[in-house]
C-alpha cells in the first residue's frame, strides 16, 4: 500500500464515500434487515439494546462525529464529513437521512416501537420540501450542492452526481424531476471512459456511478442504465488495456488515465480490487431482472423485471458485452421463472428447499411436478438416500432405470423385514422353519438388488453406499421395545437430520416389564435369540435362486455397512463373504455386529471373523475398515473375572489382520482383538526389519486393549511405539480400555496444519507417561519426519463413577469418524445418556 499524502481540499476528500458519508452510506441500507434477516427475533437484542436506535442521533455540530447532524428545521449544517467544499446545507447527506429515516421507520413498526417512529416521521416530513425549495435548480434540471450564499468559503456551483442519484433513490424528487435528472446526467457521459463526477474534479467514480444507474432505473429509464454498463464497466474497465480484465478499479480520470482526483498529485497505484464498484451485480438482479423481497426474512418475493435492451440471444458486440446481454428474454410476452438468470432460479430453488429442510422427503415430490427444470433439481434430493424392503426392489428398479436418476443415488439401505410372530414366541428360540424362511427371503432380497445395481453404469457417477439390515418388526414389540424406536434411524443421519431420544419415561408394558420407559435388566436367552437370531445367522439359501449360485457384481458400491442398529446377525462364510465378493470396487466396510449371547455363540463368531478377514483382503480397492464388536448390560452377563470383557479372542485374528491390513489408509477394530494380538510380531526384542508388517499407506488405526491398565500400559505403549514406526504415514492412533475401574483412552496424532506431534492420555487412575515412554514417542515423531515442533503431552484425569457403560467413553471421548458410521455415533451417544 503506498502513503497518497493528503487530501486534495477542493474535493470531497480521501475517496468518494469514505468517512462519515461512508457511514451514511451504509446506514441507508439497514432497512434491507427486514427482507434478509429470517429469524426476526434476532433482531430484538439489537434493537432494544440500541445498538440501532442509537445512531440516529443529533451530532455535534462542530465534531460531526455522530451519523446525523440536525437543526431545528430538520436540516444537516457543518456535518464536516472530510468533504471542506460541501460541508454546510449538503444535500447529498440529507437525500441519504430522508432514506435512512424512512427505512429506520419500516424498522421501528416492525418493532412495534412507536416512540421512535413518531420521533423519525417528524424528522423526516420537512426534509424533500427543504431540499426542493432550497436546492432544486430548474435551469440545469439538477440539484445544487449546498445553498451558501455567494462569498461564502463553503459557496460551490456544482451540481454533484451522487447528490442527485441520491434524490431520485430517496423519493425526494416528483417523476417530472426524475425524468429530468436522469436526462441531464446522461447529458454528461464521456464516452468511452464513463460518468464524471464534478464533486471531485475530474474524476470517474464507479461507485458513485452505481447510485447513478440505480437513479435511471428508478426514473423509468433502463436503457439507459444498461447502456453506461455496457460501455463504462464491460467496454472500458474490462477490454482497455489499461485496466486488469476487472470491474473492481477505484476510480480514474475522465480522460482515462489512472489518476484519480481526491488523491493528492499524480499517483498512478488506482486500487484495482475495489468492492465498492460492482453495482451492476446488484442492479441487474434487483432492477433489470426485478427479484425483489418484499417480505420479512425473504417469505414473499415479487418479479418486476425492466428489460430494457435486454435479451437472451446473442448481439453482434464486444464478448464481454455478449455476457452482459445474456439475462432475460426480449419485451413483448409476461415474463416467467425460465426467464431468471440460471443463478436466480437456483437462488429460487434453493431457497424452496431450504424452506422444507425439516419435512419430510415426499413433501418435496410435489415440487418436481412444476416443469422438468424443478423435477431435475428435487429429484437430486429426493432420490439421493433409498430406504427399500424386499417388496420395494421392483419398483425402485422401474424408478432408477432412467441412467441420469443412477447419479442421483447416495445411499441405498436394504431394510430386510422378517416375518412378525406374536407373544407367545417371543420367549422362545427361532424354529427350523422360520430360519429357512428367513434364509430364503434374505437371499431373494440380496440377489434381486444386486441385480438391478449390476445394470447400473459407472460413467453416469452412480457410486453408491450400501447398508444392509434384517429384523422383523415384531422385535422391537416385546421385550427389546428400543428396536422400534431405532428401527427409523437412517443412515445418513447428520447434525441437520438427527435421530430422535430413546426417552420414553410415560411407557408401560407390565407383561414384558417395562415401567416408566425403562426396560428390565434381565432377559432370557430364548428372548435374546429370538431378536438376534440362530448362532450361524442368516445364510443364502440357493434353493431361493434357480440360474445361478454366483452372486452378480455390484461394480457401483463403493461403501458397504452393517451398523449395530439391529441385533439379527449374518453368517460371514455363507452370506457376507460372498456379498463382499460381488462388491469389486469397495473401498470403505464398517461392520458393527453384536457380541454373541453364550459362549458358543462367541466362538462360532470368532471363527466367522477369520473368514471376514480373508474375504477382506482380496479386496483390491479397499481403502478403509471399521470393525466394532457391541456388547450391552442387557445382552450379556457381567463376568467376574473381566466385566463386560472378553475372556477369549480368536486365535491368529489379531495377526491376521494386522497383515489384511497394510494396503489400507484406515483401520479401526473394536472389542474383536486385543491391540496386544494385533501387534503379535512386535513382541520379540529383535530389531524391527522387513520380515514385521508395514502399513505403507496407513493414516489412521483405532484398537482396544486391556494391557492399557496400571500394571502395564508402560510396557504396552513401548510396543505400541516399535509397531508405530512401521506407518510412516500415520497421523492419529486411538487405543482404549473400558475395563471396569482401568478405564483409559490414549492418543497420539499430528495435527493437520502445523504437524504438531502430540499425546493426550485420559484414564481414571491418574496414569502418568514417564521420561522413557514421552522419549519413545518423540523419538517415533522425528522419524516419521516431524522435526519441526516437539512431542506435545496431554494427561487427564477422568471421573470413573461417570462412565456407566462403555458407551460413555465412545460417544464422549472417541468421537471420530473411523470407528462407527454417524448414526451409531448418536445412538452410543443417546444410549449412554
Amino acid at each position: 500500500m503506498s502513503d497518497r499524502g493528503a487530501p486534495d481540499r477542493r474535493h470531497r476528500g480521501r475517496h468518494l464515500g469514505h468517512g462519515r458519508m461512508g457511514r451514511l452510506s451504509a446506514h441507508a441500507g439497514s432497512g434491507q434487515l427486514l427482507g434478509v434477516v429470517r429469524d426476526r427475533e434476532k433482531l430484538n437484542p439489537v434493537w432494544h439494546a440500541g445498538a440501532y436506535t442509537n445512531q440516529l442521533c443529533v451530532i455535534n455540530p462542530t465534531t460531526g462525529n455522530a451519523i446525523f447532524g440536525i437543526n431545528a428545521s430538520n436540516w444537516i449544517y457543518n456535518t464536516t464529513i472530510s468533504e471542506p467544499a460541501r460541508v454546510t446545507g449538503c444535500e447529498v447527506a440529507n437525500s441519504i437521512l430522508y432514506y435512512t429515516l424512512k427505512n429506520a421507520i419500516s424498522l421501528a413498526v416492525d418493532r412495534k416501537d412507536d416512540a421512535s417512529n413518531a420521533a423519525w416521521t417528524k424528522a423526516a416530513n420537512p426534509i424533500p420540501d427543504a431540499i426542493n425549495s432550497r436546492l432544486w435548480d430548474a435551469s440545469k434540471s439538477l440539484y445544487r450542492d449546498n445553498d451558501e450564499p455567494a462569498g461564502s468559503p463553503y459557496h460551490n456551483d456544482i451540481h454533484p452526481k451522487d447528490g442527485n442519484a441520491w434524490a431520485v433513490i430517496a423519493g425526494i424528487t416528483n417523476a417530472t424531476q426524475a425524468e429530468a435528472i436522469s436526462t441531464a446526467l446522461q447529458q454528461r457521459w464521456i464516452r468511452p471512459y464513463g460518468a464524471p463526477a464534478p464533486e471531485a474534479g475530474d474524476t470517474i467514480s464507479p461507485f458513485a456511478s452505481g447510485f447513478e444507474l440505480q437513479a435511471h432505473f428508478l426514473a423509468g429509464h433502463p436503457e439507459r442504465a444498461v447502456d453506461l454498463m455496457e460501455f463504462m464497466w464491460a467496454d472500458f474497465m474490462l477490454d482497455d488495456p489499461r485496466m486488469t480484465r476487472s470491474t473492481f478499479i477505484e476510480g480514474y480520470s475522465t480522460d482515462g488515465s489512472l489518476r484519480y482526483a481526491p488523491y493528492a498529485g499524480s499517483d498512478a497505484r488506482i486500487s484495482h480490487a475495489h468492492g465498492w464498484s460492482t453495482a451492476p451485480t446488484s442492479l441487474l438482479t434487483f432492477f433489470a431482472a426485478g427479484l425483489k423481497l418484499t417480505g420479512a426474512g425473504g417469505a414473499t418475493w415479487s418479479v418486476e423485471p425492466q428489460l430494457g435492451p435486454l435479451s437472451r440471444g446473442w448481439t453482434p458486440a464486444s464478448r464481454r458485452r455478449r455476457r452482459c446481454r445474456t439475462v432475460l428474454e426480449t419485451q413483448g410476452h409476461v415474463p416467467s421463472f425460465t426467464d431468471l438468470p440460471p443463478e436466480l432460479r437456483l437462488m429460487v430453488l434453493e431457497f424452496v428447499l431450504e424452506d422444507k429442510s425439516q419435512a419430510p422427503p415426499y413433501w418435496l415430490s410435489r415440487h418436481a411436478t412444476v416443469c422438468r427444470e424443478w423435477q431435475f433439481f428435487f429429484e437430486q434430493r429426493n432420490f439421493r438416500f433409498v430406504k427399500l424392503r424386499q417388496d420395494d426392489l421392483e419398483a425402485f428398479r422401474r424408478v432408477y432405470r432412467p441412467q441420469y436418476r443412477q447419479g442421483f443415488a447416495r445411499t441405498v439401505w436394504l431394510r430386510i423385514e422378517l416375518p412378525e410372530y406374536g407373544c407367545e414366541r417371543c420367549e422362545t428360540e427361532e424354529s427350523d422353519a422360520e430360519s429357512r424362511t428367513n434364509n430364503l427371503i434374505f437371499t431373494r432380497a440380496v440377489w434381486k438388488l444386486f441385480s438391478i445395481l449390476r445394470t447400473w453404469d459407472r460413467r453416469a457417477k452412480a457410486w453408491v453406499n450400501l447398508d444392509l439390515s434384517a429384523h422383523s418388526p415384531s422385535d422391537g414389540q416385546h421385550r427389546f421395545k428400543e428396536i422400534s424406536r431405532r428401527a427409523e434411524d437412517i443412515p445418513w443421519a447428520s447434525p441437520d437430520r438427527p435421530i430422535r431420544s430413546l426417552s420414553d419415561p410415560f411407557f408401560q408394558d407390565s407383561a414384558h416389564q417395562w415401567q416408566g420407559g425403562m426396560r428390565p435388566l434381565y432377559s432370557s436367552y430364548e428372548a435374546k435369540s429370538r431378536v438376534m437370531g440362530p448362532i450361524q445367522g442368516l445364510c443364502f439359501d440357493y434353493r431361493a435362486i434357480r440360474a445361478t449360485q454366483n452372486l452378480p457384481k455390484a461394480e457401483v458400491v463403493r461403501t458397504f455397512a452393517i451398523r449395530r442398529q439391529f441385533l439379527r446377525g449374518f453368517s460371514i462364510q455363507q452370506g457376507l463373504r460372498h456379498i463382499l465378493a460381488a462388491l469389486p470396487n469397495v473401498e470403505q466396510v464398517w461392520f458393527e455386529p453384536w457380541r454373541g449371547i453364550s459362549d458358543e455363540h462367541r466362538r462360532h463368531l470368532d471363527h466367522q471373523y477369520l473368514a471376514l478377514a480373508s474375504a477382506l483382503s482380496r479386496l483390491k480397492h479397499l481403502k478403509t475398515v471399521s470393525f466394532f464388536e457391541d456388547y450391552s448390560k442387557f445382552l450379556h452377563p457381567i463376568s467376574i473375572n473381566t466385566g463386560y470383557g472378553r475372556e477369549f479372542h480368536a486365535d491368529g485374528l489379531g495377526p491376521l489382520l494386522a497383515r489384511m491390513s497394510t494396503a489400507l489408509e484406515s483401520l479401526s477394530v473394536c472389542f474383536v482383538v486385543d491391540a496386544v494380538d494385533f501387534f503379535r510380531d512386535f513382541m520379540d526384542d529383535a530389531e524391527v526389519d522387513s520380515s514385521k508388517p508395514y502399513w505403507a499407506g496407513l493414516k489412521q488405526l483405532a484398537l482396544t486393549s486391556e494391557y492399557l491398565d496400571p500394571e502395564h500400559f508402560r510396557l504396552f505403549l513401548t510396543l505400541v511405539a516399535r509397531a508405530a514406526e512401521r506407518m510412516p504415514r500415520l497421523t492419529r492412533l486411538r487405543i482404549w480400555n473400558t475395563t471396569a475401574g482401568s478405564e483409559c483412552f490414549f492418543t497420539y496424532s499430528i495435527t493437520r496444519y502445523k504437524q504438531v506431534p502430540s499425546l493426550c492420555i485420559r484414564s481414571t487412575w491418574h496414569c502418568r507417561l514417564g521420561k522413557g515412554e514421552r522419549r519413545v514417542w518423540a523419538n517415533l515423531a522425528r522419524k516419521h519426519g516431524h522435526t519441526r515442533h516437539n512431542l506435545r503431552v496431554t494427561e487427564w484425569d477422568m471421573d470413573r463413577f461417570l462412565i456407566h457403560t462403555h458407551g460413555y467413553l465412545v460417544g464422549r471421548t472417541t468421537m471420530d469418524d473411523t470407528m462407527l458410521t454417524n448414526t451409531s455415533y448418536q445412538q452410543v451417544w443417546m444410549e449412554s445418556s
